[in-house]
């Protein structure tokens, strides 16, 4: 199996090749460096309206909802949650969001050779991105036919800290996505981009005595085992029994000082992630396959 790890800004922000430097763990328990390039097609919740976006905070337009479908839509429509402040239930349906990017249906209706051969190109050789939006996964794959559905086999999603947003609504829909993935998907790699918090260099001195020590990969074990509330989402990962490859990439960005216990997890868990987590998801997964 493959685990990647990077330090690098977040890839899944970009559109068309990403280039990321990865760990590739051996059958023999080696780990070589190795640097893949990877085409994606971003798939996110919402439509792309700049007006509507900037009202609720985003980048983009990838988040800016819209309740009417449009005409001969046969998108499946979902209720999902806003990310506001107010969590709003909201209606909406998923979009591609790749910048100057043009599929055309029209040539994939010629004949069934064609369908065949530009299928294979479209969803047999591309990473298929959904970012932190993961309500969008089960629609998408859900409107292909069964024979189209096993030609994703790679799949990227981001998966945000416990500081933003994270409600019960959060919890279930990550955990519903994953369910699916397991049971009617076929994704053999995923590319996993975690954020991870660190104290601002300014404030770090003040901590120093305190900060919490890297984990191992026995103590990532026995937090997923007993579903602590900043891991219990992993323990949803180390289920997809389909999976060969899994790249992970953290994404740190800086929090506050840690007022509770779970935010001491969450440090500890962010300075592992390229150690002791890589390690447990190389030593779960393999005993999944």
């Amino acid at each position: 199996m493959h685990i990647g790890t990077d330090t690098t800004d977040n890839p899944i922000s970009g559109t068309g090749v990403s280039t990321s430097m990865g760990t590739t763990v051996r059958s023999d328990g080696k780990h070589t460096m190795s640097t893949a390039k990877t085409k994606s097609i971003r798939i996110r919740n919402g439509k792309d309206n700049a007006s509507e976006c900037a009202r609720c905070g985003h980048d983009n337009g990838e988040h800016a909802y819209t309740a009417a479908p449009k005409p001969n839509q046969t998108r499946t429509r979902y209720q999902m949650m806003d990310r506001s402040f107010a969590r709003r239930c909201v209606e909406t349906t998923y979009y591609m969001v790749n910048g100057g990017a043009y599929i055309c249906a029209a040539l994939m209706r010629v004949n069934r050779a064609v369908h065949e051969e530009t299928a294979h190109w479209l969803y047999g050789t591309h990473t298929f991105d959904f970012g932190c939006d993961v309500e969008a996964v089960r629609p998408f794959l859900s409107d292909l036919s069964g024979a189209t559905r096993r030609l994703v086999t790679r799949v990227a999603l981001y998966k945000k800290g416990p500081w933003l947003y994270d409600c019960w609504s959060d919890r279930c829909e990550w955990r519903t996505m994953c369910n699916y993935l397991r049971d009617h998907a076929f994704v053999r790699h995923l590319q996993l981009v975690v954020q991870a918090g660190r104290l601002s260099e300014s404030r770090e001195w003040e901590w120093e005595s305190d900060s919490p020590r890297e984990l191992t990969s026995k103590d990532v074990a026995l937090l997923v085992d007993i579903r602590h509330d900043t891991l219990h989402w992993v323990g949803d990962i180390i289920r997809l029994r389909s999976l060969r490859g899994v790249e992970v990439i953290p994404d740190y960005c800086t929090v506050p000082p840690p007022q509770t216990s779970n935010m001491f997890v969450f440090l500890a868990f962010s300075a592992s992630v390229n150690t002791g987590f890589v390690e447990f998801l190389s030593d779960r997964l393999q005993l999944a396959c």
